[in-house]
């Protein structure tokens, strides 16, 4: 299927293939292995994750493919995760806990798996925009029936919607790189396969975000209440809590139109969204925006 917005769900179809069965039977294999035990698989590969420091439960690593003022691709989809996340790891550094660590393996050997055994077209080639200052690595790139075809593997069950922006950057890369047109992203996961087709307007949506972010000497504000369970095993927590909460509503107004920074619901309008999943602009239920407000107790602020 083509996912059009930031909500989709993968569906086995003609496109997800037998090899791709098999690879993520090789995937569900790693899952069961242990740390330790796919830290020796790695290191006959010749790859090591170098641990620069301990603490409890959380280990500080070292990126050798940080570009110090750069914008990763990747960077997309960990700001839809926890843009406060991805803040904190820019001011102290990659912190991981046991379970990432072992995500970071299990991810590194299943795509060596993949470029050994079903790999097509160029695998891992990196692309940059110096004019954006925006860098990736795509996992395979290839040209089909006249189509280029970036492939993201995920080793997640379900779609989830930071991974299509990650892929648009992608897109985005490639365009810029070879000036194709004929192109579409597969976003691959256990359970099936998505496309995504470039959407160069919500990326830059998105980049814009994240170049204000680098920027603050404040962290953005902390997740809406329904996106918490994500903060139970975060590496982040002891400085998170440091920090003010912050407000999503002034964090974002510079970045919004203009008709939306002189709106009289500027103040409330991403808590509006969050709780009734509209904008109060595009409610026509007056009283539904006044019930709201009474029950927030933020009345005053119209």
């Amino acid at each position: 299927m083509v996912a059009n917005n930031l909500q989709a769900t993968p569906t086995p179809n003609k496109l997800f293939d037998l090899k791709y069965k098999k690879f993520f039977e090789i995937v569900d294999t790693l899952d069961r292995l242990p740390l330790n035990q796919l830290q020796k698989m790695a290191d006959k590969k010749g790859y090591h994750i170098t641990i620069l420091k301990k603490d409890g439960n959380r280990f500080l690593i070292y990126d050798p493919q940080v570009k110090i003022g750069w914008i990763r691709c990747s960077h997309l989809g960990q700001y839809m995760y926890c843009a406060r996340r991805l803040w904190l790891q820019q001011q102290y550094g990659l912190w991981l806990t046991k379970q990432n660590l072992k995500a970071m393996y299990r991810g590194w050997l299943s795509h060596i798996i993949w470029q050994e055994k079903y790999g097509v077209g160029a695998s891992e080639l990196e692309l940059v925009d110096y004019l954006l200052g925006i860098y990736g690595h795509l996992d395979a790139f290839y040209l089909k029936n006249k189509n280029y075809i970036v492939v993201e593997l995920k080793s997640s069950w379900y779609f989830k919607p930071w991974h299509r922006l990650q892929v648009l950057a992608y897109l985005y890369l490639v365009e810029r790189n070879f000036d194709v047109k004929s192109l579409i992203g597969h976003l691959i996961y256990r359970k099936g396969l998505i496309e995504i087709k470039p959407n160069n307007q919500l990326f830059s949506k998105y980049l814009l975000r994240i170049r204000k972010l680098f920027y603050e000497d404040q962290p953005p504000p902390v997740l809406p209440k329904k996106y918490r369970s994500r903060c139970k095993n975060c590496a982040y927590k002891f400085w998170c809590k440091k920090y003010p909460q912050g407000d999503w509503d002034k964090w974002l107004l510079p970045l919004r139109p203009t008709k939306c920074q002189l709106c009289d619901y500027r103040k409330f309008c991403l808590k509006f969204y969050f709780e009734q999943g509209m904008f109060p602009c595009e409610s026509d239920q007056k009283s539904l925006i006044q019930n709201y407000l009474r029950k927030s107790g933020i009345w005053s602020v119209v």
